[in-house]
């Protein structure tokens, strides 16, 4: 009864339609994307990878001539051993499989290479679960036609290369760069004998068990006459399971959370493969608590190095402080019209009953605190809501930006004045946009930074310090770097780091030249400060060493309180006292558009009503303004 079952199912099958007609080889190598995202440095060589699988996790292709004999060997043995003899079937061991399975319940699989690849390249051949996940008699039929139209169109070579590229060996590792790397860390040129026979027997058996595995890869190695290590193979296979892979690379692996999209991409940048494994040297040598993370640019706003803790967030992705791109630009334009400069004095308003003001350089408040904390006030006032507007008109909300908007406008700010937008990615064109601020004033508001070491080419500013942890900006010569970190003392961990960078040669370091406009000054300060020379924006001289004019504001009388006059009424010199602080000799005071003196006092005989009293500088512009009602005679 079964042999004539057996023929009617031979007479069946060879009726049935031959298997889609084949792919060229090319097609399916081109067409077969890795599962990863791969940023290279500017050489195009690979820096970092992460992996993105949809379902497999694939790697780069293997060309056949890249793999080892050996391993190619050993592979041949478990799977194929007549690969080179027969014609994509090998009739021999499927008319003896066809035999046993219609006679045994044991049952065995003929499938040679070539046909395990046609069956790759057309689903109808895949076993389905009604079947108890093995081909049916038809289906065997269209798989050895199919395994025979595939060696009319391609090598040997060729199928052996697809098959091993295409093969999934465990779990999601599909390919044999994906499953000697995943599997033993290693790239396919250099397997062993011992890890080539596992993977020989996990493309037959990609679940089996560890031990299975040994067991199998064991016999196979006795069988290609190879000494077997089986205690090395128990070794290998109880590892077969230890998690996910890392990446291969690792470098600047950060900006590639930056990337979107899946697998597949190649992202071609502009880091500098030398510094950035500097930079990373000189980060791995602080505490891991420290997260510090650190970007390079150079003066055309192209990024040469970035470098962040492997567990994100990324810091340098997180917001900046709230208003502190607009702070930056409102100072650094103060300085383009003399407002303010590094020799300018400045100190907190005193509180009643407390300590009187300390007066220091803003260069002090710089060198001895950080950018947030200096006691700028109102001197930034006419600047502030312009700034909003230009970082706006830039695509840079200044209340949500991250390291890299900062870093492009710190490059405008100590460059020559003109914004460029960041760029780490080869295929972003460069984008120049306005011009925000002189040449001359980006050179005096680079020089106002302190420096490092004593070299006036290597300068640096924390812009925000807390126990928290720091902000700070450097300027190395041609490179400008931005870094984050955390904890208490964050800014002197970043302050080594580019002390070192410096040192380790980031580049010739040069002093910049100076610009038109620009003047050495020497400056007497009117305050315990010891003269010096400044660099001054040249018409801005008078104002170095002194407390600006700008930053003084009406204290008394308040905004909308009332003035009691009403003893004018018996007293007849009785008069009240307009009282400014700081209180500069410079300073006017007008009332209701009435002159009425000038220093940092002046009195008043008040008479009823209500008043505008205005505080303005030397030059007639309004400061200070406060409304106020006086009792007293009419």
């Amino acid at each position: 009864m079964k042999s004539r079952f057996a023929a009617f199912v031979l007479v069946l099958v060879a009726s049935l339609p031959v298997a889609a007609l084949t792919p060229p080889f090319e097609v399916i190598r081109d067409g077969l994307q890795p599962s990863t995202v791969v940023l290279l440095d500017r050489e195009g060589r690979a820096l970092a990878e992460e992996f993105r699988p949809y379902q497999n996790l694939r790697l780069e292709w293997a060309p056949l001539r890249s793999l080892p004999q050996p391993m190619l060997r050993t592979l041949l043995m478990a799977e194929d051993r007549r690969f080179f003899e027969h014609s994509g079937v090998d009739w021999r061991a499927f008319v003896a499989a066809l035999w046993q399975n219609l006679w045994s319940d044991r049952l065995r699989g003929a499938s040679t290479l070539s046909m395990q690849m046609a069956s790759m390249l057309d689903p109808a051949l895949i076993p389905s679960a009604e079947h108890g996940g093995r081909r049916t008699i038809a289906q065997k039929w269209d798989q050895a036609q199919a395994a025979a139209e595939l060696e009319e169109h391609w090598s040997k070579e060729q199928i052996l290369e697809a098959y091993l590229n295409l093969a999934v060996f465990r779990g999601p590792l599909q390919g044999i760069t994906a499953a000697a790397w995943g599997l033993f860390r290693k790239a396919p040129d250099r397997l062993e004998a011992p890890e080539a026979a596992i993977l020989a027997v996990l493309l037959r058996a990609p679940d089996a068990s560890p031990r299975r595995v040994a067991q199998r890869a064991c016999r196979l190695l006795r069988r290609i006459a190879d000494e077997a290590d089986c205690q090395r193979l128990n070794g290998l296979a109880a590892d077969l399971d230890r998690g996910s892979p890392p990446p291969r690379h690792g470098a600047a692996a950060a900006l590639l959370a930056r990337v979107a999209g899946g697998g597949g991409q190649q992202v071609a940048s502009h880091i500098d493969a030398e510094l950035q494994r500097q930079l990373e040297a000189r980060l791995a040598q602080l505490p891991a608590t420290r997260r510090a993370a650190v970007v390079i640019a150079d003066e055309d706003a192209v990024v040469r190095a970035y470098a962040a803790p492997a567990t994100r967030p990324d810091p340098l992705t997180e917001r900046v402080p709230e208003g502190l791109a607009a702070r930056m630009l409102a100072l650094a334009r103060a300085v383009d019209g003399g407002t303010v400069g590094a020799a300018s004095l400045l100190a907190r308003q005193p509180v009643a009953g407390g300590p009187p003001a300390q007066w220091r350089s803003l260069r002090r408040w710089l060198r001895e605190g950080d950018f947030s904390q200096a006691p700028l006030g109102p001197l930034l006032d006419d600047h502030l809501g312009s700034s909003r507007a230009v970082l706006a008109d830039l695509g840079k909300a200044p209340d949500d930006s991250d390291a890299l908007d900062l870093l492009g406008l710190l490059v405008a700010l100590t460059g020559d004045g003109r914004w460029r937008t960041v760029r780490w990615r080869r295929d972003r064109g460069a984008g120049e946009g306005p011009r925000l601020l002189s040449p001359a004033a980006a050179f005096v508001w680079r020089q106002m930074w302190a420096t490092i070491d004593g070299r006036d080419c290597v300068r640096w500013m924390p812009l925000v310090v807390g126990g928290q942890g720091a902000l700070v900006a450097a300027s190395v010569g041609g490179h400008r770097l931005l870094a984050r970190a955390e904890g208490a003392g964050a800014e002197h961990s970043l302050q080594s780091v580019v002390a070192e960078l410096a040192a380790g040669g980031l580049e010739p370091c040069a002093p910049p030249a100076v610009p038109d406009g620009v003047r050495e000054h020497q400056v007497v300060f009117a305050a315990t400060e010891a003269p010096r020379q400044e660099w001054i924006i040249t018409g801005h001289e008078a104002a170095a060493g002194r407390i600006p004019p700008r930053l003084a504001r009406i204290v008394v009388p308040g905004a909308r309180s009332i003035v009691d006059g009403r003893a004018a009424e018996t007293e007849p010199g009785f008069s009240v006292e307009f009282v400014a602080w700081p209180p500069l000799a410079e300073l006017r005071w007008r009332l209701d558009g009435r002159e009425l003196g000038r220093g940092g006092r002046v009195r008043w005989s008040p008479r009823a009503g209500r008043y505008r009293l205005e505080l303005l500088a030397p030059d007639g512009g309004v400061i200070d303004r406060v409304d106020f009602a006086a009792r007293g005679p009419l």
